[in-house]
C-alpha cells in the first residue's frame, strides 16, 4: 500500500503503519519514507547535489528563501530601531505582550506557557529568535525582557 500523508509535527508515520497493520490483522511496516516538504519548504524547490554542478553562488543566492520564511508559523514582533540596535549588541529588549503579533495558526498557547517568537527589524529582516516574556511577569509599566535564543548577524 502506498500512502500520501499530510501530517502535523509529532506524527509518527512508522507507528501509523504499525497501527494500520494491527487494525487490518495482517501486520505492517514501512518499506520507505520520503518527506516531501516541511513548512514552506518543498522537495520540488530543492536542488540535488548533481544539479548543483555548474551552478554559481549567485544562482544559489537567487534561489534561496529568506530566513523569515522558516519562521512564518511563529508569533512575531517588529522592534523599533533602538530596540533592534540593542538586540544586535546582545541586550534583550523589553516588549509588551500587546506588541506581539499572534502566529497564523489556530493554536494559541496559554499565556502561562513559554513559546518561541520571531523578532524583526523595522526594515523587516529577521534578527533574532526569542521566547515570550516570563509568564506572569507582565507589569503594564515595565514589560519584562525577552529571553534571547539566537541572534542573527
Amino acid at each position: 500500500m502506498t500512502l500520501d500523508l499530510t501530517v502535523s509535527r509529532g506524527t509518527y508515520v512508522r507507528t501509523l503503519a504499525h497501527d494500520l497493520g494491527e487494525r487490518l490483522g495482517c501486520g505492517a511496516h514501512l518499506v520507505s519514507l520520503r518527506r516531501l516538504g516541511t513548512g514552506p519548504f518543498g522537495v520540488d524547490e530543492a536542488l540535488s547535489p548533481e544539479a548543483r554542478v555548474g551552478v554559481t553562488a549567485s544562482d544559489l543566492r537567487a534561489r534561496a528563501k529568506a530566513p523569515a520564511a522558516a519562521v512564518g508559523h511563529l508569533p512575531r514582533v517588529t522592534l523599533d530601531a533602538e530596540e533592534a540596535s540593542r538586540l544586535r549588541h546582545g541586550r534583550s529588549p523589553a516588549v509588551a505582550r500587546d506588541r506581539i503579533q499572534p502566529a497564523p495558526l489556530s493554536y494559541t498557547p496559554p499565556p502561562e506557557e513559554r513559546w518561541p517568537l520571531a523578532c524583526f527589524s523595522p526594515e523587516g529582516d529577521l534578527i533574532a529568535l526569542a521566547e515570550n516574556p516570563e509568564p506572569g511577569a507582565e507589569d503594564p509599566g515595565t514589560p519584562p525582557p525577552l529571553r534571547l535564543l539566537r541572534v542573527f548577524p
